[in-house]
């Protein structure tokens, strides 16, 4: 394989550098999830891109991951990757803004350009992800201002770049799905949805990342406090803290209070997120 051309902005994950994982998903999710993960698995990859090509349609794949943060959109992602054998081209989306008129529209433009070189330069398609997406997939604006024309025209970057698509799989990832732009909804092949994990989804999460806490704990947390898979990473990286600054830490004690704390914003001014009174 020729040199590979590096790709614009991107922050690049190599398939063979990422940690496999065990993710835990409510069922309509895990539905959706296990199909796209399948699609995404590079035999079944080329038959679709085959059949799609027969049929006279784009071959590049869409994707849409949106709902609650914390749900596990992002690693969502990364699993796909390590398990298809897929690079990662990961892009964070305030890195395109500039205040210059018209550089940030060359800039995602050139994300998407450099994307199709590297393509054609690799064995297998990797994937190229925009996380947190909300600032550039929200509804197009009507003003005249120079900031909403700059809007209106990376939206169109997009746009056209979706539909015109013809070889590679592309992610976007965010957490406001109703301010999403029409336009973009038939552009999406799939398009996964991220609700709160159930009761018995949030115990598989909690028993697979505190295997030191004993279940009654496990059940207080799960039954007082709804978290979230992100929220439990938070409480899980205090607790491996806490454990460093004092070895007689009682873990089972510590822990139930640091969930606590994760709805801390959310209880200070309005009906908390999440925790049940």
């Amino acid at each position: 394989i020729a040199k590979q051309v590096k790709p614009k902005l991107c922050r690049v994950y190599k398939a063979d550098s990422i940690k496999k994982e065990q993710l835990f998903y409510n069922e309509e999710e895990r539905k959706q999830i296990q199909t796209i993960s399948r699609a995404l698995e590079e035999d079944n990859f080329k038959k679709l891109k085959d059949k799609l090509s027969e049929r006279g349609l784009k071959t590049g794949i869409n994707i849409l991951l949106y709902g609650v943060a914390g749900g596990g959109k992002t690693s969502t992602v990364m699993q796909w990757a390590a398990q298809s054998g897929r690079d990662v081209f990961f892009l964070d989306i305030s890195s395109v803004q500039s205040k210059w008129v018209g550089e940030a529209e060359k800039q995602l433009q050139s994300v998407w350009t450099s994307y199709k070189e590297c393509r054609k330069q690799m064995d297998k398609a990797p994937i190229l992800l925009f996380n947190e997406a909300d600032a550039i997939l929200g509804t197009r604006m009507n003003a005249e201002s120079s900031a909403s024309k700059s809007y209106n025209t990376l939206q169109n970057i997009m746009l056209q770049n979706m539909e015109d698509f013809e070889d590679g799989i592309f992610i976007a990832t965010t957490n406001l799905a109703s301010h999403l732009d029409p336009a973009f909804e038939r552009r999406f092949l799939y398009k996964v949805e991220y609700k709160k994990p159930k009761e018995h989804v949030r115990k598989q999460i909690l028993s697979n990342v505190f295997k030191n806490i004993s279940e009654d704990t496990i059940n207080t947390i799960n039954e007082s406090c709804e978290l979230t898979g992100g929220q439990i990473q938070n409480v899980n990286k205090k607790i491996l803290i806490n454990s460093l600054l004092d070895e007689e830490l009682d873990q089972d004690t510590m822990i139930v209070d640091l969930c606590k704390e994760e709805f801390i914003l959310s209880n200070s001014n309005r009906k908390p997120i999440g925790f049940i009174q």
